[in-house]
C-alpha cells in the first residue's frame, strides 16, 4: 500500500462536484441523505455550518460536517463524516475526526453529539471506537423500522 500525502483545510465550494461525487458513490446513503448533506455543504458558505475535508494532491477524499449548538452551551453537532468508498480503511476517517477535535478542544466544547441509525453500522463502529457512547434512541423515527440513535461524546 503506497503512503498518501495528504492536506487537511476547511471546505470551500470550489470541491462542491467532487463532494457530490463521494456522496453518489457512498453506498450506505439514499437520496434523501445525500440532498441533507449537500444541504449543510452549501451552507458552509451561508455561515450555518462548518466542513474540514482531506485531500491528496488536490483530490477530495473525505469530509466531515459540523456545526456549534447555540442553543446549549459548549456542544458541538458532529453532522457528517464520509470517505471515498475507495479509501476505507486507510485511517481517513481517524485523521478527519483528530482534525474536528483539534477544533473543538480549541473553542473548549464540552459534548460532541451525533445522530445516526442502526443501518449505519460501519459508522457506528467508527463512533464508538473515537469514545462515543450511544445514549437514547427514537424507535420508528426515520420510517417504520428505522429508528434515530443519539450519540454523545464527553470531554
Amino acid at each position: 500500500m503506497k503512503t498518501l500525502e495528504l492536506k487537511v483545510t476547511k471546505l470551500s465550494k470550489e470541491v462542491r462536484s467532487s463532494f457530490i461525487d463521494i456522496l453518489n458513490r457512498t453506498p450506505d446513503f439514499n437520496e434523501k441523505d445525500k440532498k441533507t448533506c449537500l444541504y449543510v455543504f452549501d451552507g458552509i458558505e451561508r455561515g450555518e455550518y462548518e466542513g474540514i475535508g482531506i485531500f491528496e494532491n488536490g483530490n477530495l477524499l473525505g469530509f466531515i460536517l459540523f456545526s456549534e449548538n447555540f442553543l446549549a452551551d459548549s456542544v458541538m453537532e458532529l453532522l457528517w463524516i464520509v470517505v471515498d468508498p475507495n479509501f476505507y480503511g486507510q485511517g481517513i476517517a481517524e485523521i478527519l475526526f483528530q482534525e474536528f477535535l483539534n477544533e473543538v478542544n480549541r473553542r473548549k466544547i464540552r459534548m460532541i453529539v451525533l445522530e445516526t441509525q442502526e443501518k449505519h453500522k460501519r459508522a457506528r463502529r467508527f463512533y464508538e471506537k473515537m469514545g462515543f457512547k450511544k445514549e437514547a434512541e427514537i424507535k420508528d423515527f426515520y420510517r417504520v423500522g428505522e429508528s434515530k440513535e443519539i450519540w454523545v461524546k464527553r470531554l
